[in-house]
């Protein structure tokens, strides 16, 4: 499920099933958080196991970067 911040810088985060914590370790507190349906963009999430969408892949020259991108 991906989650940001209400009053945040706007940056995505993918939480792990509970809703405890994002895959990056931040705390969801449900008064501070929003559920999106934006794709997440946080790389620490990615960098540390949070699935990845459908369709998106990740190029060869990324992948010790974790960046993701969705192919159209």
């Amino acid at each position: 499920m991906n989650v940001r911040q209400a009053d945040g810088s706007g940056v995505v985060h993918v939480a792990k099933p509970q809703m405890k914590e994002t895959y990056c370790g931040r705390a969801v507190d449900e008064e501070e958080w929003v559920i999106t349906s934006k794709e997440a963009n946080c790389t620490a999430c990615a960098r540390s196991g949070a699935p990845m969408p459908q369709g998106a892949t990740i190029s060869a020259a990324d992948r010790g970067r974790a960046s993701v991108s969705t192919e159209a």
